[in-house]
């Protein structure tokens, strides 16, 4: 037996990985050496770097339930579990993965640095987006927060980061909270990130306010939801963030603010029939502001996108469709009733300054919108805006303008953009 020691030890000197392991077998197959930690530890190391996973997990976990087990043994058990039923993809049912997850911690607990606990919850989460909530909280509540790292992750984009795997946590198991309805526990946990003054990655405390104001928006506190969004407004304008605020305002009776909202959501970036329950909002704000046509055209934009993208019809839009005589069948493309509401959609935006000149001094590669320089300013303008034909359009032509208040979503900020744009000489 000590010749046989000597052999593989040698072989595994040399990185003869697959030798060593034909000697150590031969050792293991005696019952008597089952409980040596020394050989289980060699068998475990060979088997790792031959990533022969399976067979490890297999040696591997009766060795950890020995009395006076080495944690060098449980230490690459639990690693050969996170990389054969974690690292990559694999189809485990949800039993299962709880149960390995359970395993790694129960043979190793967690501790600070790096971890395979950690790493086997995080992917698992990640290739499985479809879980129930609660499972999902039951998964996030097998890490102790405290031992993982708050540091941010570097990105190789300029001004960007990734999250810490404490921000990590936080962030899946906010998520899983909301959804499965805990929104006080939900709220807790968001208010708990932003309080403890941690770096996070880029924009995670929008984010994590946005879920502070859902919860609250969830458990009818309209008032501190609405000033969670006025904190979130002048650095996140996506049309969702807008259109929840207005939902706030509404809520409070606050009409005139949540129709501002509203608009600026419509105006936002954002597939039409994604806002569908925008649409519904402003059908309800016009209303109210005794503006019947335009509701009425609200609801026939939101008629048509469930008509024509097959969703269902609940009986509060069937009855209001039969209140106004509208003909679900005969409406026209849910692009063409959006197309005519734009105009009245876009009100009031003021014309800071009129009838400026410059000239075009760039045009973007996709054709689509350039610049206008003019004096020590450079205005962003899109080609729709130019009252003459397209095939005029060059670097260098003097034009006349106007300019009005914009959004630019790239830079998160409001802008002024050149429009009405007239070809000069």
């Amino acid at each position: 037996m000590e010749e046989l020691f000597r052999q593989a030890s040698e072989l595994k000197q040399n990185s003869d990985w697959q030798g060593a392991l034909a000697v150590y077998e031969k050792i293991y197959a005696d019952e008597s050496q089952r409980n040596n930690q020394n050989l289980v530890l060699s068998m475990l190391s060979c088997l790792k770097k031959l990533e022969q996973y399976e067979r490890a997990i297999e040696i591997g976990l009766p060795a950890c339930e020995l009395e006076g087990r080495w944690d060098a043994v449980a230490s690459l058990t639990a690693w050969c579990i996170y990389f054969h039923h974690f690292k990559k993809p694999r189809q485990l049912s949800a039993e299962q993965a709880v149960e390995w997850l359970e395993t790694i911690k129960r043979i190793l607990p967690q501790s600070l640095g790096l971890h395979p606990l950690p790493l086997a919850v995080f992917s698992y989460l990640g290739n499985s987006p479809d879980l129930m909530p609660s499972l999902v909280v039951q998964i996030c509540r097998l890490l102790d927060p405290d031992l993982l790292d708050t540091t941010k992750q570097p990105s190789k984009k300029p001004g960007t980061s990734y999250p810490s795997p404490w921000e990590k946590h936080a962030s899946l198991l906010s998520k899983a909270l909301f959804n499965a309805g805990d929104y006080p526990a939900c709220f807790n946990l968001c208010r708990e990130v932003l309080n403890r003054n941690l770096e996070l990655s880029t924009n995670a405390d929008i984010w994590f306010r946005r879920r502070m104001a859902l919860c609250l928006g969830k458990q009818g506190d309209y008032l501190s939801a609405l000033k969670e969004y006025e904190q979130i407004l002048p650095r996140k304008r996506d049309w969702f963030i807008l259109y929840e605020a207005a939902l706030a305002a509404y809520r409070l009776g606050q009409t005139d603010r949540s129709l501002e909202l509203a608009l600026q959501a419509a105006n936002a970036y954002g597939d039409a029939d994604n806002k569908i329950h925008l649409w519904e909002l402003l059908q309800n704000l016009m209303a109210i502001k005794k503006e019947f046509d335009r509701s009425i055209a609200m609801l026939k934009l939101c008629a048509a996108i469930r008509k024509q993208r097959n969703w269902r019809m609940d009986n509060n839009l069937i009855m209001d469709l039969k209140a106004h005589n509208i003909d679900l069948d005969s409406l026209p493309p849910y692009k063409v009733i959006l197309r005519d509401c734009q105009a009245w959609m876009r009100p009031g935006q003021p014309i800071e300054q009129n009838n400026l000149q410059g000239r075009v001094s760039n045009l973007l590669p996709h054709g689509k919108a350039g610049f206008i320089k003019s004096e020590n300013q450079s205005y962003y303008f899109q080609v729709s805006q130019c009252l003459f034909p397209v095939e005029d359009l060059h670097i260098g032509l003097k034009v006349a303008f106007c300019t009005r208040k914009s959004f630019d979503h790239k830079k998160q900020q409001e802008s002024v953009i050149a429009v009405k744009i007239k070809k000069l000489g």
